[in-house]
């Protein structure tokens, strides 16, 4: 067995990430369920084909299995209720697979402990009190392989008992089935898996401890992909664990007793039904005074409101054998429903914070004549719903959609149309407004039912579309009032149709430049201009090239390896097919019938995205870069002075582009394994209003703008200095970048010195939000100002030697000469000033997407709350 000593290593995309993470918690939830019955649990992946589909991350020991353990051992740091959870759930599922494995797996698991326990002490950095608990565990290990423990057969009594301190076997310790002598129990060999279970536990107590205490959590969720992830994790956690469904709201402040009575119409109808036999009766039975008591304890009433509420019940006479209680408050009772209360909530007995009865488990509760209780939803019929809730017999296009709902065996989805209804009824919402709203409600919980997440969804970000994984509120606002075909028409069609247009154009101009300057004689501006139209897939066939023989050996390396370098001039090409297939799939999914099938492929990952994203930076900007210097070559007295009209388009083409990826780019935190892995595209979310897009755009044309008009006009009268300009920048942020980094593999270095190279013309978050600890704004602002000032610098020296350049010419040359450059430094300024603009317009007017998360997450965390 896997006590998740050893932390996971290796590199996993981000989506099989999450998706390890999410299974494995879906599994938990289900095995914390049904835990006593273990039938029920060998049931589990055959009930639950979401489960099932991914079950490679419950294989015990696999690189999965650590990888998604350890998600949510992250995941569950800073909330109390998740930590609890994952302990018992975790220490369940070991002790299940110690019932699987018997004999061998308890020899296994000895010997696979002691051996992560050592490489722990000497590898690991851990706490003083961690680092004294796996010295006790290597001792008590070593004991139990000297004694000879596991050559007897499970539940023997025989002779053989080892010592180890308490604490490592406190469950023994409290059901008093060891001795305990100065802080030592003696445990024999039939009490040696339970004496595992308890190590488990604890070491996985004392490993949430540690990970808490250090810095690794601070630098995990410090991507903020990593924060998504956990966010996600949080919710579907909430939703599964604590009922899925108690889809009410309460106000912020606590909920009285007194006040209970007139909030009861908001309650789910299983809750419903439990108050009116209370009221009816003045008493409940033991079971469904448990789960009313937990239900009021979820829904943010404190304990001494929870006992004030049912001592004005029991205090009153009971209706008899009908109620099933013949206890009053008064005596004894009263202090033991107080205490019974108190244990509820965590404040005596084994202090554990007890939560309600979820969904699933109320409506697998078979009914029974005498105890109330269970979903009315599973165990009725829609008559007698429709008499516990008067406020459908009015509504019958209501009663059909939940009738519709409970015959297709989706009780969630009829619960929380039912609590839909009655909490919109309340606001005077038109009839309209409410079958739209209740019918979005119930594909949401169908949605939860079929998928496993109820609106989880994917932190990658796999799409943008309904149903797909995607994130509602992430889309852009032209796609938030719009319906399904909209978006995926916007997206898809027009969107995919625009990046195609605009591809194209960008090569073909800059060819249509390179043949021009053939045509002209001009062959190493004609080559350098042609080249860098294949640089890009030089480079991703140089990446792949390594990468295929890192990962690969033999006879497949020996073939693949050759093809990408072989192949590198057919890559530009790459994009325009992606482009085309992505098309022709969005036109597809614009029909109903095939839009699941046509979705699952615009959703696929593809590196024609790196590819693109390459073409960006290390073509386009290079070409307006090249373009500019040959203009000011012309007449170096008067840059700019003659424009030839393939000229402006091409510079305007690779302009569009240039910006176009930046402002994209900037919507995404892209790592360096994030490359690496190929997960690029799986992370193109336009998540920024298209107000905001479009003042991005301009901010960053603009800069670009004023950046390449410097940076040109200095190449052109200074000539080779400007590689000195660029080889410092190169440099400086290379260094800056890999400086306190233990891995420096061949494709990290890659990476490193395209990102220091990209840094010359534009500033993106590559690498650089878990070294620049600021807000993003300041970031940007940062960079603006050390370019401004660079830009001045290289201003005042062009001026300068242009000027003694010219001393020579006729002075009215001269006054010619000196007031253009005079024009190209207001030009400068001018642009550039409005590019600061632009930049503060922009973060002005975008949203703060992560306080916002932030916040919602923080708000969900509080007790559901009655509106």
């Amino acid at each position: 067995m896997t006590f998740y000593i050893k932390p996971p290593g290796g590199n996993i995309s981000l989506s099989s990430l999450y998706k390890d993470a999410e299974t494995r918690l879906l599994f938990l939830c289900q095995l914390e369920q049904c835990w006593g019955d273990m039938e029920e649990v060998q049931r589990i992946l055959s009930q639950h084909p979401n489960i099932a589909a991914n079950s490679d991350c419950l294989i015990e020991g696999s690189h999965k299995d650590r990888s998604s353990h350890y998600v949510l051992r992250l995941a569950c740091l800073g909330n109390g209720q998740f930590q609890s959870f994952l302990m018992e759930a975790e220490s369940q599922f070991f002790e299940y697979r110690l019932y699987l494995g018997e004999k061998a797996a308890v020899k296994s698991t000895v010997l696979t402990l002691l051996r992560h326990v050592k490489y722990a002490l000497k590898h690991l950095k851990l706490a003083s009190p961690y680092h004294e608990q796996l010295l006790q565990i290597k001792e008590a290990s070593s004991e139990v392989l000297a004694a000879d423990m596991l050559d007897c057969g499970k539940g023997t009594v025989c002779s053989h008992q080892i010592k180890v301190p308490w604490i490592l076997a406190e469950n023994l310790v409290k059901g008093r089935h060891v001795i305990v002598t100065r802080g030592k129990a003696e445990v024999q060999c039939e009490h040696l898996m339970q004496l595992l279970c308890s190590v488990f536990r604890k070491t996985l107590e004392y490993g949430i401890r540690q990970l808490s205490e250090s810095d690794e959590e601070e630098s995990f969720f410090h991507d903020p992909r990593m924060v998504q992830v956990k966010k996600s994790l949080c919710k579907l956690f909430r939703r599964q664990y604590r009922g899925g469904g108690y889809h009410v709201s309460l106000a912020h402040r606590i909920l009285r007793h007194q006040e209970i009575e007139s909030q009861v119409q908001y309650f789910p109808l299983c809750m419903q039904s439990l108050h009116r036999t209370l009221v009816k009766n003045n008493r409940l039975r033991h079971h469904a005074r448990f789960r009313y008591t937990l239900f009021l304890k979820d829904i943010g009433v404190p304990w001494q409101e929870n006992v004030a509420f049912w001592e004005h019940y029991y205090s009153r006479p009971h209706s008899g054998a009908a109620a099933g209680c013949c206890h009053t408050w008064k005596g004894n009772d009263g202090h033991r429903y107080t205490y019974g209360i108190r244990h509820l909530y965590g404040m005596e007995g084994g202090k554990k914070n007890y939560t309600s009865h979820s969904c699933s488990a109320l409506q697998e509760m078979k009914p029974q004549p005498q105890e109330p209780g269970g979903c009315p939803f599973t165990s009725q019929a829609i008559e007698d719903i429709i008499h516990l809730s008067p406020r459908l017999h009015d509504t019958p296009h209501i009663q059909q959609a939940i009738a519709k709902e409970m015959r297709t065996g989706r009780p969630n989805s009829a619960c929380k149309i039912l609590l839909g209804y009655t909490k919109l009824i309340s606001q005077d919402l038109p009839t309209t407004t409410l079958r739209v709203i209740i019918m979005k409600s119930a594909w949401e919980s169908q949605n939860l039912q079929e998928g496993g997440v109820d609106g989880g969804g994917n932190p990658g970000g796999d799409s943008d579309v309904p149903g797909e994984g995607g994130s509602h509120s992430s889309s852009s606002c032209c796609c938030h009032g719009c319906g399904t075909f909209c978006k995926i028409f916007l997206k898809y069609t027009i969107g995919r149709s625009l990046q195609l247009t605009f591809y194209i154009l960008d090569i073909a101009t800059d060819v249509g430049v390179a043949y021009t300057d053939y045509i002209k004689g001009d062959i190493i501006f004609a080559s350098i201009t042609l080249g860098l139209v294949f640089a890009p897939g030089l480079l991703f066939a140089l990446f792949a090239f390594t990468q295929v023989l890192m990962s690969h050996t033999g006879i497949l390396a020996c073939i693949k390896a050759p093809l990408w370098l072989i192949g590198f001039p057919f890559l530009p090409l790459w994009p325009i097919f992606r482009d085309l297939h992505q098309i022709y799939h969005g036109v597809m999914a614009l029909f109903p019938a095939n839009r699941k099938y046509h979705l699952a492929f615009l959703n696929k990952p593809s590196r024609a995205y790196l590819l693109k994203f390459l073409e960006a930076f290390v073509e386009a900007a290079p070409q307006i870069l090249l373009r500019l210097y040959k203009i000011t070559l012309r007449k170096q007295e008067m840059p700019f002075s003659k424009l030839g009209p393939l000229e402006i388009v091409q510079v305007s083409f690779s302009l569009v582009t240039l910006a176009n990826k930046l402002i994209s780019t900037q919507q995404k935190t892209i790592t360096t394994q994030q490359i690496i892995n190929g997960d690029i595209d799986n992370s193109e979310r336009f998540r920024l209003p298209c107000l905001v897009q479009l003042l991005g755009f301009l901010w960053w044309s603009t800069f670009l703008v004023a950046r390449f008009e410097v940076m040109a006009i200095f190449a052109g009268s200074l000539k080779w200095w400007i590689f000195v300009v660029i080889g410092v920048h190169v440099v400086l942020v290379f260094l800056f970048q890999t400086l306190g980094l233990q891995k420096h593999g061949l494709q990290r270095i890659f990476i490193y010195l395209f990102s220091a190279f990209v840094f010359i013309f534009a500033y993106i978050q590559f690498n650089m939000q878990a070294r620049i600890k600021v807000t993003v704004w300041l970031s940007y602002t940062v960079y603006s100002i050390l370019v401004l000032l660079e830009n001045s610098v290289m201003l005042v020296v062009w001026y300068f030697a242009q000027e003694v350049a010219t001393a020579n010419y006729p002075e009215e040359d001269q006054l010619a000469f000196a007031s253009h450059r005079q024009l190209l430094i207001y030009i400068h300024y001018g642009v550039f000033s409005f590019s600061m603009l632009m930049l503060v317009l922009t973060f002005w007017c975008a949203p703060n997407f992560r306080q916002n998360k932030v916040e919602e997450d923080e708000e969900e965390m509080k007790a559901i709350r009655v509106s």
